[in-house]
């Protein structure tokens, strides 16, 4: 229930404040023109509907552009300026993100599609409340308005995109943003039973507004389909290769999918591929992580092979690779509790919560471990994002420190 009121806050005041900048760049940069006027508030309007996405943005841009025509003496306008406004930001928002997954391409085709609808619903208002002559005479002003705006918009979203303030903008209006650890795409039979595709996962990350998402295969043979799925959706996917050192040429393979396909980390499951994670076999693996700067992710929680003492053992020969435990102790108290310790006693241990069943353990690591050593993660389709993200959400943690573990950490571990 507090989180739910905070959410709600948040989503009015947000909507209210770009309501209100949408007002000031209406009313303030306008030129008059005939009945009525040209101005700059387009450019505010799209900007939102990047920033906030649809359900915030599109009542934003009606009720700003609405009340900018009441205070500039143009009452008859609201009705229509409100309906139009909020269809274009609509029709913007439902392209980007139901059609193109929140991809900045998806944002330009969907401005310019509702910027299309924007100059042909004011059009025919025009012919309705006046006439056809004066409608296609003030045509090439309200085209040329629409496309400053959506040009100055775009221009303003890859600043911010790239000086990283859009991300932060985002979060404070949406709540913490998430990065999901690896999911997996593929078919795991046997004992599981389960698949996932790379578009159920983009699905996925849009319901629940995860940013990125640090991807692997159903297993080490199957990174080819984590490859198309990181070629198709670049900005969302972080690919890790999945490696089985007792079974791949392990030089070659980390090699292909490093260096040539661009993959940003290493994965490895000792449980599923049976090796102990410090057996000598797995030093090639970590000669490469060292060489290449980039962190090794390792399933931890689960006898014989893959439990926290080993990774602990690994990372100890490793000090200048970081080691995430997957898992971290996954459902037993007594691994949990052990990847806690071993992640305490070494500082390139880090831990990732997917799948670890008790919420104040995700308070004792970022408080006693260290606040940037502990990550949010979904695991899917094994867990559904809704659980993960509870367990954070009633973990103890501040809002601000929720925010470290769903997106800050991951970023800072991989550079993002």
């Amino acid at each position: 229930m507090q989180q739910s009121k905070k959410v709600n806050v948040r989503y009015i005041t947000f909507t209210a404040v770009m309501a209100a900048l949408v007002f000031v760049f209406t009313f303030t940069f306008k030129i008059p023109l005939g009945t009525g006027y040209t101005h700059l508030g387009d450019m505010m309007i799209f900007l939102a509907a990047w920033l906030l996405g649809g359900k915030k943005a599109a009542p934003a841009a009606g009720l700003g552009a609405c009340l900018a025509d009441l205070a500039l003496g143009y009452a008859a306008w609201m009705a229509p300026t409100f309906i139009i406004k909020f269809l274009a930001v609509a029709i913007c928002c439902l392209i980007a993100e139901k059609a193109m997954h929140r991809s900045l391409l998806g944002y330009g085709v969907g401005a310019v599609a509702g910027g299309a609808f924007q100059i042909g619903a004011y059009t025919l208002a025009k012919v309705l409340m006046y006439d056809k002559t004066y409608a296609l005479t003030t045509l090439p002003e309200l085209a040329i308005q629409t496309a400053v705006g959506i040009a100055v918009a775009g221009v303003l979203v890859v600043i911010l995109t790239k000086s990283g303030a859009g991300a932060k903008l985002q979060r404070m209006a949406g709540g913490a943003g998430k990065e999901a650890r690896r999911p997996h795409i593929g078919s795991v039979g046997g004992w599981a039973g389960v698949a996932f595709t790379a578009e159920k996962l983009l699905e996925q990350m849009d319901e629940y507004e995860i940013e990125k998402t640090f991807l692997t295969g159903a297993s080490f043979q199957d990174n080819d389909t984590v490859a198309k799925a990181f070629h198709k959706y670049p900005d969302k996917i972080v690919p890790f290769v999945w490696v089985n050192p007792l079974l791949d040429n392990v030089p070659e393979k980390l090699h292909h999918y490093v260096c040539d396909e661009g993959f940003m980390g290493i994965k490895m499951q000792p449980l599923f591929d049976s090796f102990v994670a410090d057996d000598p076999v797995v030093y090639p693996v970590m000669d490469f992580a060292r060489e290449h700067k980039i962190p090794v992710f390792i399933h931890c929680g689960h006898p014989p092979y893959s439990l926290p003492w080993s990774i602990a053992l690994l990372a100890e020969q490793y000090p200048d690779v970081p080691v995430t435990m997957i898992h971290m102790g996954h459902g037993h108290g007594v691994y949990i509790d052990a990847s806690i310790k071993m992640a305490k006693r070494y500082p390139n241990l880090y831990l990732e919560m997917s799948g670890m069943p008790m919420g104040c353990k995700i308070a004792e690591a970022y408080k006693t471990v260290g606040t940037d050593r502990i990550m949010f993660g979904i695991d899917s389709p094994f867990h559904h994002p809704s659980v993960e993200i509870q367990k954070v959400l009633t973990s103890g943690l501040t809002e601000k420190e929720q925010e470290d573990v769903f997106y800050n950490n991951a970023k800072k571990l991989l550079k993002l």
